[in-house]
């Protein structure tokens, strides 16, 4: 698999930990690519106005133009108007790097951007065994994509049947109130099930908070909710986190238990 962000951005933010292929393509594949891409949607959606941003602002599958699919990773973005109204001058700043931000030509130097909260490690590339921290040493997470309405739907109609799945016995195996719990242990998820499981358990907040190292902690460390970055949201339960730098400057090794 090649990283978008070595051969798109001409600079990869994990370096020489990096699991994606960083060998020379040829154009053609770069098209494609760019194109795969641009298929993601981008962090930011619509707010977004970055000079050179590598992700997707609007759909552009044709099925969904006769109606709406519902396994679209863009669903949310089906009622934006196409038109052009006019252009707005993008912001200089560097793309939507996972680690926070580099500066283009010396790779492993990292700066402060409070533009990018919310810009996370993605799972699918960090090294193994590691946890992404700021400067501060305060725990950080990986990026954490709000579930499709489908796969919501399908928790729902889970949790109607069975029960709301047990996080503890699902993501970690076991739980130490089996004989009392309430919530569901007799079913296996399918992967959309699991999927809006995590995404839900990641709101809760970690009680030890940015000083958790545990390996599998399941649970929050700083807010990713996309309405708190222009002001905290009454009722938040990360607002004692707003100030987190949410630049990684380092992975350091995880421990084994629980947060």
């Amino acid at each position: 698999m090649p990283c978008k962000w070595y051969h798109l951005v001409n600079v990869c933010p994990y370096g020489d930990l990096c699991r994606k292929d960083h060998t020379e393509m040829s154009q053609e594949l770069l098209s494609v690519l760019r194109y795969v891409t641009k298929r993601i949607p981008c962090t930011f959606g619509s707010h977004c106005y970055r000079v050179d941003c590598i992700f997707g602002h609007v759909c552009h599958n044709p099925l969904c133009l006769e109606e709406d699919i519902a396994t679209c990773p863009f669903q949310n973005y089906h009622d934006i108007d196409p038109e052009l109204a006019g252009w707005q001058k993008a912001e200089h700043v560097n793309v939507h790097f996972p680690l926070g931000g580099l500066h283009r030509g010396t790779p492993g130097e990292f700066v402060q951007q409070s533009s990018l909260r919310g810009i996370l490690p993605e799972e699918s590339n960090a090294p193994l065994h590691r946890i992404p921290v700021n400067k501060n040493e305060h725990r950080l997470d990986f990026h954490m994509r709000e579930p499709s309405l489908a796969s919501s739907k399908a928790y729902l109609d889970h949790a109607k049947d069975f029960g709301k799945p047990c996080s503890w016995f699902h993501e970690t195996g076991s739980c130490t109130k089996v004989e009392i719990c309430r919530y569901d242990h007799s079913t296996k998820l399918s992967g959309e099930i699991s999927e809006v499981m995590r995404y839900r358990t990641r709101r809760l907040r970690c009680r030890l908070g940015s000083e958790c190292r545990a390996t599998r902690c399941m649970f929050g460390h700083i807010c990713q909710n996309t309405r708190c970055v222009d002001g905290v949201q009454d009722g938040c339960a990360f607002k004692d986190f707003h100030d987190v730098d949410p630049t990684v400057t380092s992975w350091v090794e995880a421990v084994e238990e629980s947060g």
